[in-house]
């Protein structure tokens, strides 16, 4: 049952790579899990055959208490749930179950954490570096510019294609969770760069972003990247591809954006899940309330 759900995820669902990825990591420790606590003569060849939906609440709780004494965050514990959740609406969806073991299954309290992003005067900063004349410091110029420029997901770069970029609009076509596309402006030092760039290192592959031997890039590539980057411009702790994605979002929203236009150039498709970056724009227009109104000296 769990190759099924894989399966339809990836076929039907159209979920990213990364996604389907950590769908099977929750699926793999769950039912590893489940295994060990339930332990019998049977034994099995792949954990994918490990029949999970058998399992009972008490088998859920008993997964939740082991995560909790690993230190597993309660966030990362309730996107595991998520995943357990849409499994056994799946199996339901099947005939295969009546009732799912998750009714009795609660989520876990988490504190709201604001999002984090690097300041706009750090981003600043990656114009005065000096990138060397080679395919890879070329390359990670490229990577952070585009990711901080465009606010598109990790899975989203790797997987741009020259022909979804229009050098005449000035604009890239990407193509989201469940495949859902978009089209996102450019700006013009960032096209400059993209054409030096494909002028420079001309290649058949059909991707845009790739690895040093021609072959299609890879999350990790990406990461390196970005770090190797930001780590002459700034000292914030967390430095990912999604902090760039973050930063687009905050500073579009701190300059005056439009949430809605920011919810559709990063491609969510509910505004709540925008909103949270309106908390750290909160957060500086309070201080400048604070500063500079007469009567708002004691605003909390």
């Amino acid at each position: 049952m769990i190759s099924s759900f894989l399966n339809y995820l990836e076929f039907e669902k159209c979920v990213s790579p990364h996604t389907l990825k950590a769908y099977r990591k929750d699926l793999q420790q769950f039912a590893e899990n489940y295994s060990r606590q339930n332990s019998s003569s049977e034994a099995y060849a792949f954990w994918e055959d490990i029949p999970i939906e058998k399992a009972q609440h008490q088998d859920i709780r008993m997964w939740i208490i082991d995560m909790m004494e690993v230190k597993i965050t309660p966030k990362s514990i309730n996107r595991k749930l998520a995943t357990l959740r849409a499994f056994y609406r799946f199996v339901m969806r099947k005939g295969e179950l009546e009732k799912s073991p998750m009714q009795k299954i609660r989520t876990l309290k988490t504190g709201k954490a604001l999002t984090t992003f690097v300041p706009e005067p750090h981003l600043e900063f990656i114009q005065k570096i000096e990138f060397e004349n080679t395919f890879q410091d070329q390359q990670n110029q490229l990577i952070v510019e585009l990711l901080y420029g465009t606010g598109i997901r990790l899975s989203e770069l790797i997987e741009l294609r020259k022909e979804n970029i229009n050098f005449l609009r000035n604009t890239i076509k990407v193509f989201g969770k469940r495949k859902r596309e978009r089209l996102i402006p450019l700006y013009p030092e960032l096209v400059k760069l993209i054409q030096i760039f494909l002028e420079k290192y001309p290649s058949d592959l059909p991707y845009l972003i790739r690895t040093k031997k021609d072959k299609k890039a890879y999350s990790s590539l990406v990461y390196r990247a970005v770090r190797r980057v930001l780590d002459q411009v700034t000292t914030v702790e967390k430095r990912s591809p999604h902090v760039l994605r973050h930063s687009f979002a905050t500073h579009l929203l701190d300059r005056g954006a439009e949430l809605s236009a920011v919810q559709d150039l990063l491609g969510h498709t509910s505004l709540s899940a925008t909103e949270i970056y309106t908390h750290n724009t909160l957060d500086k227009l309070k201080k400048i309330y604070k500063n500079a109104h007469p009567k708002a000296q004691h605003l909390g």
